[in-house]
């Protein structure tokens, strides 16, 4: 456990996190197969449960396809916020691979899903982000390739920004794993190797460089900034905008709050 517990959202981000890969692990021995629209509705609820204070505004899923990215997120505080368009996928239980991550394209899009992810992405200025689910078995057989998890600390959800993914040219876990962050670092301090980058003032920097930072194209780079006024403005149609961008809804962490 990372010594940032006292920050309510990460230890709430690392707790859904193991159950997550617990669930995945017992569906696969129970002869379940969790679909990534269950483990992300079931997990943004447990936040929610958990920490109130963070802003989730759900709509009706519209279809993916069309869009390729399930969720906007924004973390951040004050004048200083990352904006994330994300994807949600799920490893199949019966291998290493998550299938079609590559080269899965819907029949209404003439490219794959990966290209569209980052081109509206890139469009609304945002981090084009995977969040991966993933069952202890496969963190741990591939523990070995990142020193950010160990035998004590088997979570199963992790972010990687899609234009890393895409340049890999890989679909296997293993591949894929060295370049995933587990979620809940992203509302802590649990890689920071500074005490002075330590705290939530420093959080925005840190996801930054360890998802965009070593990034090589910078057309799918974008700086933090403020949060944009859809998400400021009380009167603003966020179902409006959901819909315009084909989004599942809006998730927005003030990472100064703790409670």
């Amino acid at each position: 456990m990372c010594h940032s517990a006292t920050n309510h959202v990460c230890k709430t981000l690392h707790d859904i996190s193991l159950a997550v890969s617990q669930d995945i692990d017992l569906a696969k021995e129970l002869g379940f197969y969790l679909q990534e629209e269950t483990i992300t509705e079931t997990s943004l609820l447990s936040l929610k449960k958990a920490a109130p204070f963070v802003k989730i505004v759900p709509f009706p899923r519209h279809r993916e396809g069309k869009n390729g990215a399930d969720w906007e997120w924004w973390i951040g505080s004050e004048k200083s916020w990352l904006g994330m368009r994300v994807q949600a996928k799920k490893k199949r239980p019966d291998g290493d691979r998550f299938i079609g991550l590559q080269k899965y394209q819907t029949k209404s899009q003439p490219i794959p899903q990966i290209d569209v992810l980052l081109q509206q992405a890139k469009k609304d200025r945002l981090i084009p982000t995977y969040c991966f689910y993933v069952g202890q078995v496969a963190v741990f057989s591939s523990s070995t390739h990142n020193t950010n998890v160990s035998a004590n600390a088997l979570h199963g959800c992790f972010v990687a920004h899609a234009w890393k993914i895409k340049n890999l040219s890989s679909n296997r876990w293993k591949d894929l794993h060295p370049l995933s962050l587990p979620w809940h670092q992203m509302c802590c301090d649990c890689s920071a190797q500074n005490p002075s980058h330590s705290g939530a003032s420093s959080a925005v920097q840190r996801i930054y460089d360890s998802l965009v930072k070593t990034v090589d194209n910078k057309e799918y780079c974008f700086e933090p900034r403020e949060l944009p006024s859809y998400l400021s403005d009380p009167a603003a149609d966020l179902k409006q905008v959901a819909k315009e961008r084909k989004l599942s809804g809006f998730i927005v962490i003030d990472v100064q709050k703790t409670e």
